[in-house]
Formats: structure tokens, C-alpha cells, sequence
């Protein structure tokens, strides 16, 4: 088994294996899925304000410029041939049909790169006050179950014993990449634990049957992530997949 594949394409940061008593640690990248596990219900609807703040922002910042810039110099400048009119005088009323839009995107893009710098530091205040993210999270595997251990001393360890998993599997899903024309489908791979009882989330009381261990795997690994699910499944002592 190569812990190199493992530790670069599955965005795995430590592998440690242990042959002598099957244990496995895995202490992974930031983990979206991973991380609810450990969120309360409020740390979970300031981060959804944060990202709804941030997004409506952008878009009216956004906005904002191009209106800015329209006003400044509008696209639709009308080029006259008044009579009374020097050749200089429409050669310069060419020049601003033609470059008027183009200083007007550069004065927009100035605009919103003043504007980012100023709210830069009050997004990251809110961000600190009000987002909360757990960056690494452990992962344990072992004949006893699986241990999952967050970085941080404010949060507890989820224990899931080994009597209820059921299997750790691997399932395709159909994702949307990009945006417009360049977006296209691909086909992901998630390695998931499958339990036999549901166990609740710490804080929210959720049902949980289902945990996404390892996330966002290119179709491509197939064969690399079958190893590293039948390693994880040798060390909670289940059966083959």
C-alpha cells in the first residue's frame, strides 16, 4: 500500500499504521461533513449568516461597480457628426466610444478592490466572531471501533463501537463543477460508514446511520480507495467487503 496516494489524493495529511494491533490513524483536512458532527446548532446557523452575508455582499458589491462605471462611462456614448465640430473634437468623441467602456471597467474594478479593503477587516472580524470551523480531525480505527477526535479541547470525542458498524462502503455521486459553459458532471467516490443503530449528533439530536469518512475522491482512484477502505475495514475487524 502506497501512504503516499493515500496521503495526497484523498487530502489525508497522517497516515499511521500499526500492524501490530490493527490500529489505524488518519488525521484528515478539513472535512465538511466530518465537522457537523461536532457543531451546535447555533455554531452551525452563524455559520450559514456568515455565508449568506459574505455571498449577498459580493453580489452587491459587485453590482455596485458595473452601475458606478455605467454612469461614469456609458457603453452606448453616442458618436455625433455635427458639423460644427472639429476633426479633433470627433476623433476625441471616437476615442471615448471606443475606450470609454474599458476605463469604466478599470475604474469598477478599482472601486471594488477599495471596497474589499475596507470591509476586509470587518468580514474577517465577523468571521472570527461568528464562523466556527474544526480544520483536523482525527480519525481512529481499531478493534475496539472507530474514534473520532477533533482538534480542539472544547469539543468531545464521538466513540462508534465496533459491534455497530455494519460496513464501510464506497459510493459514487454526480457532482456539477464550474459555472456556464465550462461546468460539467464528474463522478466523485465517498468512502462511508454504515451503522447498524443510529447514533445521535451531540448537539442536535440528529439521527446518524450514515458517517462520510473520506470525501470528494476522484473516479479515477477507484482502486486506491477500495484499499484504503479494506484497510479500514481489517482494522475494526469486519467482515471483507
Amino acid at each position: 500500500m502506497s501512504l503516499y496516494i493515500f496521503k495526497n489524493l484523498f487530502q489525508i495529511k497522517n497516515y499511521l499504521k500499526t500492524e501490530t494491533d490493527l490500529t489505524i490513524e488518519i488525521n484528515t483536512d478539513y472535512s465538511k461533513s466530518l465537522q457537523e458532527l461536532f457543531l451546535t446548532k447555533k455554531e452551525k446557523n452563524n455559520n450559514r449568516i456568515y455565508n449568506l452575508l459574505l455571498t449577498t455582499t459580493s453580489i452587491v458589491l459587485i453590482i455596485s461597480g458595473l452601475i458606478i462605471s455605467g454612469l461614469i462611462f456609458p457603453t452606448d456614448y453616442p458618436v455625433t457628426s455635427d458639423p460644427y465640430k472639429t476633426n479633433l473634437e470627433v476623433f476625441g468623441d471616437m476615442l471615448l466610444h471606443i475606450f470609454g467602456p474599458i476605463v469604466g471597467g478599470c475604474i469598477s474594478l478599482i472601486i471594488l478592490i477599495v471596497l474589499f479593503i475596507i470591509l476586509y477587516p470587518v468580514f474577517n472580524s465577523l468571521e472570527k466572531k461568528l464562523v466556527t470551523k474544526i480544520k483536523n480531525i482525527t480519525l481512529k480505527f481499531s478493534s475496539n471501533g472507530l474514534e473520532i477526535i477533533p482538534d480542539t479541547p472544547k469539543k468531545e470525542h464521538i466513540v462508534i463501537e465496533s459491534l455497530n458498524i455494519k460496513e464501510i462502503s464506497i459510493r459514487e455521486k454526480e457532482i456539477e463543477r464550474g459555472s456556464g459553459r465550462n461546468s460539467c458532471r464528474v463522478r466523485i467516490l465517498n468512502i462511508i460508514l454504515i451503522l447498524h443503530k443510529p447514533i445521535k449528533e451531540q448537539f442536535t439530536n440528529k439521527n446518524i446511520d450514515e458517517i462520510i469518512l473520506v470525501e470528494n475522491i476522484s473516479n479515477d482512484y477507484l482502486e486506491e480507495a477500495i484499499k484504503l477502505a479494506e484497510e479500514m475495514q481489517k482494522s475494526l475487524e469486519l467482515t471483507d467487503m
